[in-house]
């Protein structure tokens, strides 16, 4: 009886110790890196593309608030304006605070969206990266922890911008 429990003892142990070479020598198999997040979004060309969309608007905005404060300086600098003037310049001041307001609404909702928009599609080329390219794993250096330290010939952020960028230009936007 002694004997069988030594014996079940070493197989268990044998056994045990084939499943953690098995383990170690799957994990030298596999290929990692990682991905300066910050760098990777602000070169991504749907980025500069969005941005681009935004700033356009921000200059026509802004081309129509500066109409507005021209005539409202221009008011300003009469002397003695009487009531019409004055209700004049309050309408003005009224409509450029109004803008303003409206303008700096949508730019936080259209940066939210686009945003999302450019996250989602990182995610997804991100995804196809390390699939065409054999990768068990992909970090994030986001600056927030996650990731602590990779070693410089880890880094993929160049290959993974170039990829990302090459797979953009070659599809339609779906605004």
């Amino acid at each position: 009886m002694k004997l069988q429990k030594i014996i079940l003892f070493a197989n268990s142990a044998v056994l045990i110790a084939l499943v953690v070479v098995v383990i170690l020598s799957m994990k030298g198999n596999e290929k990692a890196g990682f991905v300066d997040v910050a760098k990777l979004y602000n070169n991504f060309s749907m980025t500069a593309h969005y941005k681009g969309i935004i700033d356009a608007e921000k200059k026509q905005v802004q081309s129509v608030l500066d109409s507005l404060n021209g005539e409202y300086k221009f008011l300003a600098a009469r002397k003695n304006p009487d009531e019409e003037t004055k209700k004049t310049m309050e309408d003005l001041y009224a409509k450029m605070e109004k803008l303003q307001n409206a303008y700096s609404k949508r730019v936080q909702m259209l940066s939210e969206d686009y945003n999302n928009k450019i996250v989602q599609q990182l995610n997804q080329y991100v995804k196809e990266f390390g699939e065409q390219n054999g990768y068990t794993f992909i970090h994030g250096a986001a600056g927030d922890g996650s990731l602590m330290y990779g070693k410089e010939s880890a880094d993929i952020t160049d290959e993974v911008i170039e990829f990302a960028n090459e797979r953009f230009q070659g599809e339609p936007l779906n605004e």
